[in-house]
């Protein structure tokens, strides 16, 4: 069965299991990184919202996602879950192969995404892909430079910034060792 590679990154209220999302995005990738297709949708904020901490509440208004919730096109959540496992179908990703891909996507997403959106997660594989874990191990062990990329806070920003690090990690890890090995080798 071949893999699926599904780089997503959410933006919600808050890191507890209480808050909720309020924005998707994903990306297909095939097992080169090229981008094959993107979705990305605004999830109608529900109560949590309003219990937003100080800390999130300045980072999604400087992002300017505050600003676009109030006046773009939002949906609900299940709304949103159904768009997503469309768009994974369109795509031809088959359940149980569909690698969730991200910036720590085992720290927050995957467990937004089992409270919020059961049918995606009974989609994916059990298999998690660390972009952000595997970036810091070829930083501190194979002497990688950090472009000191940082978070946008904005759910396909980051997808582009997580798929851009992956790529770096591809280059570096896969194709011909550390930059250490190679001036080795010279």
């Amino acid at each position: 069965m071949a893999t699926n590679y599904l780089i997503l990154d959410l933006e919600t209220t808050g890191l507890a299991d209480t808050d909720e999302i309020l924005e998707i995005a994903a990306m297909v990738v095939d097992k080169d990184l090229n981008e094959i297709d993107r979705f990305e949708t605004l999830v109608t904020p529900g109560p949590a919202i309003d219990r937003m901490n100080a800390f999130v509440t300045k980072m999604h208004t400087e992002s300017g996602l505050i600003k676009d919730l109030s006046s773009k096109k939002t949906v609900d959540i299940e709304t949103a879950e159904q768009g997503l496992v469309k768009f994974l179908q369109k795509n031809n990703l088959k359940p149980g192969a569909i690698v969730l891909t991200g910036h720590s996507p085992a720290a927050l997403d995957k467990r937004m995404i089992q409270i919020y959106m059961p049918t995606l997660n009974w989609l994916l594989s059990h298999h998690l892909c660390d972009i952000s874990g595997m970036f810091r191990f070829f930083r501190d062990f194979a002497d990688m430079k950090s472009d000191e990329q940082t978070v946008a806070h904005r759910a396909m920003a980051d997808v582009e910034m997580t798929l851009a690090e992956a790529k770096r990690i591809r280059d570096i890890g896969v194709l011909g060792g550390s930059p250490k090995s190679k001036e080795k080798a010279k």
